[in-house]
């Protein structure tokens, strides 16, 4: 792992540091573990595109139904922390790192020593062995995220309107849905972006939004209500974005945002997330965090569309 490639995230909790002499896996995996333990293998040798660090970790628990932060940070908030090394059992979250407040990555405990891991440099999806290189070397600590952890993420925000959850409840069931770009708006085996939010509008409320994200904000803005912090957004809000530029924050330093082209929209679901569709290397529909991230530097408006 590169010095170069750095993320200086907090881990929460007293993470334990050191080697892992003599290490071995003793805990008894449960079923959901060693499902997200089985789906992680899947995917050694896949290649690594626009992952960030901890988006693989969420990907693979999202295909097991449970919803888990794609943004390093917040995942390092979430489960239960494991401080008996002996103990990790499949499906654990493993971070490394060069100490608690220097990140770089998370993979999944897949047992035997082993951690699935999409880390950028590697170029693909790798199998790391706990015991020896980048393992030993950048090995922190891990979290276990059980059912009723993760479930808190899939609640519907009070503040939700009886039409804005229908609206989210109808796009949350395309989750993973394939992306496919000016994908047909005839048929819902696919999506893009606007075709998406589209269709959960169609289907929550019956809505007929326009075909493109940017007739879809034009739709918004005749509305008259439109918001330019994402965090005045209400659930069921559409959320506009500019181009990708980069991941850091800096990245978007000096941009005037009322200038720049919607390239991209999703649905507000609350609590400081999204549901959309971006890319295939993505896995399609999916939910993702806002804060701290570039969709949080790339956001123009939102608004609704009620």
């Amino acid at each position: 792992m590169k010095s170069g490639k750095l993320l200086n995230y907090a881990l929460a909790g007293s993470i334990v540091l050191g080697g892992l002499l003599g290490f071995h896996n003793t805990g008894a995996a449960s079923s959901f573990g060693n499902d997200v333990a089985d789906r992680a293998d899947n995917y050694i040798g896949t290649k690594i595109t626009n992952f960030g660090p901890a988006y693989f970790v969420s990907y693979v628990y999202g295909k097991e139904g449970e919803k888990v932060s794609s943004n390093l940070k917040t995942l390092s908030n979430q489960g239960k922390l494991i401080l008996d090394k002996n103990k990790l059992e499949k499906g654990d979250i493993v971070f490394f790192g060069y100490s608690a407040s220097n990140l770089l990555g998370a993979g999944i405990y897949t047992g035997n020593d082993k951690v699935v891991i999409a880390y950028k440099p590697y170029k693909t999806i790798k199998e790391i062995n706990l015991n020896s290189g980048d393992g030993k070397k950048y090995y922190l600590g891990a979290k276990r995220i059980n059912s009723s952890d993760s479930k808190t993420d899939t609640k519907p925000d009070s503040s939700a309107s009886v039409q804005a959850q229908k609206v989210i409840n109808a796009g949350k069931d395309y989750l993973g849905t394939p992306y496919e770009y000016s994908s047909s708006r005839s048929n819902t085996k696919t999506f893009d972006c606007s075709d998406f939010v589209r269709q959960a509008f169609i289907d929550g409320v019956g809505i007929k939004l326009p075909s493109d994200s940017r007739g879809q904000a034009s739709y918004v803005q005749d509305k008259g209500q439109i918001k330019t912090d994402w965090r005045d957004l209400k659930p069921g809000d559409i959320m506009f974005f500019m181009d990708y530029k980069g991941w850091k924050k800096s990245d978007y330093n000096g941009i005037n945002v009322s200038k720049q082209r919607i390239s991209h929209d999703g649905i507000y679901l609350g609590n400081g997330k999204i549901l959309h569709t971006y890319s295939k290397d993505s896995g399609g529909v999916r939910i993702d965090d806002i804060e701290g991230t570039h969709w949080e530097y790339r956001f123009i408006f939102g608004g609704s569309a009620f």
